[in-house]
């Protein structure tokens, strides 16, 4: 759960540059749409929102900190709400 708080504290101090450095060259970043435009298909299916490899995050991520982003003008305000959250104990951690 810490690591989940610290992300939510880069964004909404618009570390981008250091929350971007969490991401592994392999990782994918994909939005979903709502469950209601996806009318029974499974999610990997349907067409994604944004579907970002490494290097299309990382040109996006240099868009919206070099201000070349008009959607950004004014800045978007965010609200995070990290929920859901399990805690298991790992034997010999604490």
């Amino acid at each position: 759960s810490d690591f989940l708080v610290a992300e939510a504290e880069l964004l909404d101090d618009r570390l981008l540059d250091t929350w971007f450095a969490l991401f592994e060259r392999a990782a994918r970043y994909r939005v979903l749409p709502l469950q209601e435009q996806l009318a029974g298909q499974a999610p990997e299916d349907s067409l994604y929102i944004i579907d970002d490899d490494h290097v299309r995050l990382r040109e996006r991520v240099d868009s919206i900190l070099g201000g070349h982003t008009w959607m950004e003008q004014p800045r978007s305000r965010t609200r995070r709400l990290v929920g859901n959250v399990r805690l298991k104990r790992v034997e010999g951690e604490l």
